[in-house]
């Protein structure tokens, strides 16, 4: 006969055993239900039925928190809800449990785009960039296991906002050089290219031991794309706001510049602060000879050049607003004695000045935008004003 203690200790061993078995069984009963759940949410989702899909893949994915299948079809249907934020987390809980995963992976990718387009519309430009480079990192990866028109939409446009024209048309030539969907982005690319980029001119400014023209508080502004300039992005993409010309052709070049004043420091221009001014040295000083100020809260495009083919040059500048409202170009052009505006173009979301029928005066190519399509409009001029051509 057993001893107490023995008794004890067997008794002990039955307990555990029948706790390891009802642990199993619980365990099993999840994995048959979710199992179940997965397969129903899986037929729905095929079936186009998002609503009970999403039901069911939920309850899968409670009872089995190592289903990488049910959390990427999820990262889908929140995508279709508009639940970017949530859709990004399962994404990345799928893309733990299988790294191949192309499903969570093109969803990652086109979560990013839509969570960085809201931190733009905010002005949280930094985060907007490390968004977008992690939805094209993504994409890249979705891409490589299989190409899908959506993805290499996504992709195409991550390079646009992140200013990678280049990388862009390089990676849909040589990744994917039989894809006619990446064909197509690739001559968008090559369209567009350096369009939300400042144009040319010198960067250097006055003579550093003469006293600068620049009114007291102003700061020299820099032209370009502002996700670039508040991402911590290498500034060589952008030009100083800065030209020299012989504007009147009288044989001494003038400065012309853009520059901002805080509003804090100019309570008559209160938070449109952007100018752009014209001076002429004048015995050892610089004198303004013209200035305006721009609408807007920060400069993309410039160039003084002559644009119209009338001899004299001109001053091109984008006052940019946000990233809703786009841009706008004003021009200036010379009347014999100052600047006056010849004509603003816009909304634009990018800017390019070229003579494309080389007839002398320069075409201006615009990118519009309309949600997330992007089209380029050309005016050419006609002698008086620059007329929008039909689209092609």
């Amino acid at each position: 006969m057993p001893r107490p203690r023995a008794r004890k200790h067997i008794r002990f061993r039955y307990v555990l055993l029948i706790a390891g078995i009802a642990l199993a069984v619980f365990f099993i009963i999840r994995f048959v239900y979710s199992g179940k759940y997965l397969r129903e949410g899986l037929r729905l989702y095929e079936e186009k039925d998002a609503e009970q899909a999403l039901d069911r893949l939920e309850k899968a994915a409670r009872l089995n928190p190592w289903s990488s299948e049910a959390f990427a079809k999820l990262s889908f249907l929140y995508l279709q809800k508009g639940w970017f934020a949530k859709a990004a987390e399962f994404a990345e809980k799928a893309i733990a449990l299988k790294p191949e995963s192309e499903d969570a992976i093109a969803a990652l990718g086109e979560s990013s785009f839509h969570l960085a387009r809201s931190e733009e519309s905010k002005n949280n430009y930094p985060e907007a960039y490390r968004l977008y480079r992690k939805g094209a990192e993504a994409c890249r990866k979705a891409l490589a296991i299989s190409p899908s028109a959506d993805t290499i939409k996504y992709l195409s446009t991550a390079y646009l906002y992140l200013g990678e024209y280049d990388e862009g048309i390089v990676y849909f030539g040589e990744k994917l050089p039989d894809n006619n969907d990446a064909a197509k982005e690739r001559t968008k690319l090559l369209e567009i290219k350096k369009r939300f980029i400042a144009g040319g001119g010198p960067s250097g400014i006055v003579d550093p031991d003469t006293d600068g023209p620049l009114p007291a508080g102003g700061e020299l502004a820099v032209a370009g794309h502002p996700i670039f300039k508040f991402s911590g992005s290498d500034t060589e993409m952008f030009q100083n706001g800065v030209f020299y010309s012989d504007l009147d052709k009288d044989g001494s070049t003038e400065l012309v510049l853009i520059y901002k004043i805080p509003s804090a420091s100019a309570s008559a221009s209160g938070p449109k602060s952007c100018f752009v001014s014209v001076f002429k040295r004048s015995a050892g000083r610089w004198e303004v000879r013209w200035n305006t100020r721009l609408s807007g809260s920060d400069i993309g495009y410039f160039t003084v050049e002559n644009i119209n083919n009338d001899t004299w040059p001109d001053i091109a500048v984008e006052s940019i607003y946000d990233f809703k409202s786009g841009a706008v170009l004003n021009i200036y052009s010379w009347n014999g004695s100052s600047y006056k505006t010849l004509q603003q173009i816009g909304p634009t979301w990018g800017t390019t000045l070229q003579d494309l029928d080389g007839d002398g005066a320069m075409e201006i190519v615009i990118l519009d935008r309309k949600k997330n399509e992007y089209s380029s409009i050309t005016y050419k001029w006609d002698g008086a004003k620059y007329a929008r051509l039909p689209d092609q």
